[in-house]
Parts: structure tokens; sequence; C-alpha cells
């Protein structure tokens, strides 16, 4: 009789304080790092090149003036945020994170610069001419919510700003032959790169474990979307000899996926 009261009062009493401990010990701040990958989505769009020129007949774009620049690396970062406990099983929080990948893609040729102006015009062939779109350090500001499937378990969704370094790339030489789409100065590479830091939004969700009071282990999903960037190409190469700007757009997006661990201050 004794040992069944004993058996009855350790499920009713011990038990929930147990799990009411372990959801508590999610409140508070937390520093880690993660590993996993970025999958980069870039469309380019040309909308003009050599507006001044006539082999580009007045700025018409050839019908290569859509290409993709997708890619995908490793990204390692490092995050930290705090975490509030609402009730006794969600949690909300807000998280800074920052990470790098190396996602770079280089096409040929220059979006919108072959056989520009028709089809008896054909420059940008045969000489090398790429474009190149690259994604390095990235950074984030957001928000979570979620709720513990477990005392030691959390699913959770987050959303927040977001900013990714884009640097867009045009390259092209005026070899002297008709398969390009430079004109001047002739035998000169023109290298043209811009970087830019683009703003956007982030949503993403994923699970996150409780080894012990103070060591987290995760693994998330998450996309996002900068939008557009406008480059303008060659801007300064206009001369007697011809123009060779080429202004393009170019749509950033990336989807990442972490595995993560934090220790809990």
């Amino acid at each position: 009789m004794m040992r069944g009261f004993c058996a009855i009062w350790l499920a009713l009493v011990v038990l929930p304080v147990s799990a009411w401990a372990q959801n508590a010990a999610w409140s508070g701040y937390y520093l880690g790092v993660n590993v996993g990958a970025r999958f980069a989505s870039n469309d380019w769009v040309t909308s003009l090149a050599c507006p001044n020129s006539g082999i580009c007949a007045g700025g018409e774009v050839g019908p290569d003036f859509k290409q993709t620049f997708d890619s995908t690396a490793v990204r390692v970062g490092g995050f930290g945020g705090r975490n509030w406990m609402l009730g006794s099983g969600f949690v909300a929080g807000v998280e800074a994170e920052v990470g790098w990948a190396n996602n770079r893609n280089a096409n040929g040729p220059i979006p919108g610069t072959t056989a520009s102006g028709g089809p008896s015009v054909t420059p940008s062939i045969s000489n090398g001419d790429t474009a190149a779109v690259n994604l390095q350090w990235d950074a984030n500001l957001r928000a979570r919510v979620g709720s513990l499937i477990r005392p030691d378990t959390l699913l959770f969704a987050t959303a927040g700003v977001a900013l990714q370094q884009v640097e867009t790339v045009a390259t092209c030489r005026n070899d002297g032959s008709s398969a390009t789409y430079c004109t001047q100065p002739s035998g000169q590479w023109h290298y043209d790169s811009q970087t830019r830091w683009m703003p956007g939004w982030t949503i993403g969700a994923g699970l996150e474990h409780m080894l012990a009071d103070h060591w987290l282990l995760r693994v998330e999903y998450r996309y996002a979307d900068f939008g557009q960037a406008n480059p303008t190409f060659f801007a300064n190469n206009i001369g007697e000899n011809g123009d060779d700007r080429v202004y393009a757009h170019v749509w950033v997006k990336t989807h990442t996926v972490n595995l993560g661990a934090a220790y809990k201050f």
C-alpha cells in the first residue's frame, strides 16, 4: 500500500517539478556556432546593352538576356541570442547571426550581348566574355517562437531582416575580331566588379535539443529574399569607338541549412 502511494506521489509531484525545471532552463542568453550549406538562386536579366552604339541597335539586347547564376557552398557562422519562457510550454526569443560562404558562379557570355541587334551581328561569342554573381558574407536579426514538444526539445519558427554581400562582375576583351562585345581599347581586358550589401527578409524553422542545462544542439532551414540589384557595367567606357554599357538586374535569393551548437549562460 505504502509502495503504491509513493509511486503515485512520484508521478504527480516529482516528475512535473522536474519537467518544470527543465522548461525553465530554456530562459537566458546563449552563444553558438554553426556549419551547413548555402544554396544561392540568382537570376540575371539585361535590359539594355551599348545604347549609343549601332552594334546593339540602340540598346536592343540579345536572346540570351536572361541567365541563372545558381551555386552551392559550405557555410560557417556564429550566432547569439536570448530566450524567454511563455507559460509552461512555449519559448520566445531574439537572435543575431553572421555567416560566410563562397558562393561563386560565372557564365559566358555577358547576358544580352550575344547577337545584340539582330542575327547579322554576333558579338561576344568566342573570346571569353563572362559575367558572374558571387555571394560571401551574410547577417541577420530574427525573432524566434516555438513550442516544447518535450521538456528538452523545442520546435521553432523564425523570421526577421537579413543582409547579403553580393558581388556582380562583367569581363570582356576587344581582341580585334568580330566575336567580342567590348569596343575599346583594343587588346585590353575590361573588368568591372561591383560589391554591395543587399537588405532583405528571411524566414525559417528548426528543431533544438537541450543536452544538459547549458548545451543546445539544433538543425535549421531558412529562406531569404534580397530583392534585386541594378548594376550598370562599363559605365565609363563611352567614346568615339563605341559604347560598352550593360544595364543589368540581378535578383538574389538563398536557401540555408545549418547544424548548430550553443552554450547557454
